[in-house]
């Protein structure tokens, strides 16, 4: 009774005054009072009192108490204890340092699981000794339920993965975790709820990946689009016969999962038997967090799946067209290739449909000459290359797309026409060649590929359209050409007719003559009889030659419609240079490059400014001329322009020509043609750029092209 009463002084009452018989009420008051469990002991750990508080909690009398044996006490309290031999080191420690003051948390275990906040201190004598120990014992259940949720939603808020998949498994363990239970996300289809992922799945249950959705709780939470808490299905009469139950989940918390447009698609749950463990409103808050939670990883990964599924099927368009325009440019650029072999028109056409039989996934090709009512010309299917001619009412289809110049392309379906004969297809796309020697129709038929769109079909279309156009009308120019040498060399009145020849002659002209003088070097190179390592290396060098010239002529043709696109103004400059690499070795040119490394890439027409370029350089090349000198490329940028300039140290250009430099036929050199200049004004013009050019007599040129970095 003494360490009882000097509790009370500890307590600052005053009990000086007082009978043993009012010590013992006051005592007992203050113990009944208290809503935490108490427990007063000695030295020795014998229990001197308690309340009715700590024999609740550890389910023993509280009368019987006192003067009960240590070891006897500590029977009642260790089947409470979740982990009891921590419990015990801590307690013989405490003992060991009398002056103590310990505070912990223990966790309960049996028929009421429950957190308490133990607190422990020393019991002063009269003499200031410690004569025993004070031990308080508070429910703390529902604050650390409340804590330990508040941490799991901060921990799954602060957790990110690129890959939705992991925080679907993350939010799905953490509610196993947290409830020791099983935790389901699951997805329905149709009539089945699919378990996309699983945690603490009982023994037996592990390789569960699905529940038809009538045998499910979820279905409850999915049809009231809110979350279900059922503490035990056993009470339910409409739950107590559904195998889940029979299984031995009886307690569950469902939380649908609701995509963008409000529709449940899902849920995620946790079920168990602890009945006994009573979920309330923090719990459904969570859950529905959690819900929350995995309805955004779900949308993220529906967004991505569908951007991956676009990139994908945009890079796949875009492989298909870039084949395309491959095959495309590879069969332009061999027809342009054969006019070396200067060909009739005949043979232009034939070579002309075996190239472009199969491109853009038509099955079939023609391409007709129409005069009068007739057309002419050769067709190219699987059984190789005819010839075929149509009259009066056969050739209808093809005459009327040249007496119809208002419309370039159309498509038409006639299966009983001979031209659909021919083509072994009943659908073809007919297309008018303008500006040929004579009106030329190309016919395409039996497309078999639906991924190029009508627009792209149409853009190669054009470009198809305009070589065939410019093969052609080559092709007639060196046929007039051929015819002019001659009558030239029979009458001088023929001059006149020679004079009037059309800007696309002059052109013909000297494209012929390059060709020529190819030829020639090719011919001599072969007739030499050199060593063959040599002869090929020079052979290289006129086909270099001739590309330049297919380059430059391209460059003459102005596009209806500029394919503008990024463009890397240093890989431009590389291509323009390799490309007349021969030019500069046969005139002994010594050619330098300064170039920003950080020059910003431009929008324009790559193929364009490629012609550009070239034919700057071509005509620094042909102004320093074959005694040897020097020329350079430098490109800077300043605040307003990107500054591309080609100096060389040729023949220069006097005054009087300068101010007509860029005009048609305006030409320096004798050999000339005077359109080099004339066509990169035309593209400097295109882009809405600005040429500028410095020359003097005998010291040499310098032209800067200027482009705007806005």
């Amino acid at each position: 009774m003494e360490t009882a009463h000097w509790a009370l002084i500890a307590a600052r009452i005053n009990i000086q005054d007082i009978d043993e018989s009012m010590f013992r009420s006051v005592l007992a008051g203050l113990l009944t009072m208290s809503d935490d469990g108490v427990l007063i002991t000695d030295l020795e750990h014998n229990a001197l009192a308690c309340n009715a508080v700590f024999g609740q909690i550890f389910l023993v009398d509280p009368a019987e108490v006192p003067g009960m044996e240590v070891e006897r006490l500590r029977g009642y309290v260790y089947p409470r204890l979740k982990d009891p031999n921590s419990w015990r080191d801590q307690i013989e420690e405490i003992y060991t340092s009398p002056h103590r003051v310990h505070q912990d948390e223990l966790e309960l275990v049996g028929p009421e699981r429950a957190v308490l906040r133990r607190k422990s201190g020393p019991l002063f004598g009269q003499e200031n000794e410690i004569v025993g120990r004070w031990w308080t014992f508070k429910d703390i259940t529902r604050e650390f339920r409340y804590q330990q949720l508040r941490e799991a939603v901060y921990e799954i808020s602060t957790f990110h993965h690129p890959d939705p998949n992991v925080v679907c498994r993350r939010v799905t363990e953490l509610v196993g975790r947290v409830y020791e239970s099983a935790a389901i996300l699951s997805i329905r289809q149709d009539d089945v709820m699919w378990f996309r992922e699983v945690a603490n799945m009982p023994p037996g249950f592990e390789q569960l990946r699905s529940n038809p959705l009538s045998e499910s709780f979820c279905q409850f939470a999915l049809r009231d689009r809110k979350p279900l808490l059922v503490q035990d299905a056993l009470t339910d009469e409409a739950l107590r016969c559904m195998n889940v139950v029979k299984a031995g989940f009886r307690r569950v918390l469902s939380a649908p999962i609701m995509n963008m447009e409000g529709e449940p698609i899902g849920t995620i749950c946790f079920l168990d038997g602890k009945c006994e463990e009573v979920c309330g409103p923090a719990d459904v808050e969570f859950m529905t967090v959690m819900a929350n939670r995995i309805a955004t990883e779900i949308e993220r990964e529906r967004s991505y799946l569908a951007r991956t599924a676009e990139q994908r099927r945009a890079l796949e368009v875009q492989s298909i067209q870039l084949e395309h325009t491959r095959e495309v440019l590879e069969a332009m650029n061999s027809a342009f290739e054969y006019l070396i072999e200067e060909p009739s028109e005949n043979e232009i056409l034939e070579k002309q449909v075996d190239l472009l039989y199969g491109l853009l996934g038509f099955r079939s090709c023609a391409l007709f000459v129409v005069h009068d009512h007739q057309a002419e010309g050769f067709i190219r299917t699987e059984h190789g290359i005819e010839k075929a001619i149509l009259t009066g009412r056969e050739a209808v289809p093809i005459t009327a797309v040249v007496k119809n110049t208002s419309v370039t392309t159309r498509r038409e379906f006639n299966p009983n026409s001979k031209l659909s004969a021919l083509l072994g297809d009943p659908q073809h796309l007919l297309a008018h060649v303008h500006h040929s020697p004579r009106p030329l129709v190309l016919v395409l038929g039996g497309q078999q590929l639906s991924e190029l769109p009508e627009s792209m079909i149409s853009t190669y279309l054009t470009a198809i359209v305009e070589q065939i156009s410019l093969v052609t009308r080559v092709c007639e120019l060196q046929d007039e050409l051929r015819d002019a040498y001659h009558v030239l060399s029979q009458t001088q009145t023929r001059l006149v007719h020679v004079e009037k020849l059309s800007i696309v002659g002059a052109l013909a002209a000297s494209i012929a003559h390059d060709i020529r003088n190819i030829l020639a070097a090719i011919g001599l190179e072969c007739s030499l009889g050199g060593p063959a390592e040599e002869t090929v290396r020079n052979l290289q060098k006129q086909t270099d030659r001739f590309k330049v010239l297919s380059h430059r002529l391209l460059g003459y043709v102005t596009p209806k419609v500029l394919a503008r696109e990024e463009v890397d103004l240093i890989d431009t400059f590389e291509r323009a240079t390799s490309l007349l690499q021969s030019q500069m070795r046969i005139s002994g040119v010594t050619f330098t490059q300064n170039v920003d490394a950080h020059l910003p890439t431009i929008i324009a027409d790559s193929h364009r400014i490629e012609h550009l370029f070239v034919n700057l350089l071509l005509n620094a090349i042909q102004s320093i001329g074959t005694t040897g000198g020097r020329l350079s490329l430098v490109a800077k940028v300043d605040a307003e322009w990107i500054r591309v300039s080609i100096q060389d140290n040729g023949r220069g250009i006097s005054p009087e020509i300068q101010e007509k430099i860029f005009d048609a036929f305006m030409s320096s050199r004798g050999d000339g043609v005077g359109l080099g200049l004339y066509s990169c004004k035309q593209i400097i013009d295109e882009h809405g750029w600005k040429i500028e050019v410095e020359s003097t007599l005998s010291i040499g040129t310098m032209f800067t092209v200027l482009i705007p970095l806005n």
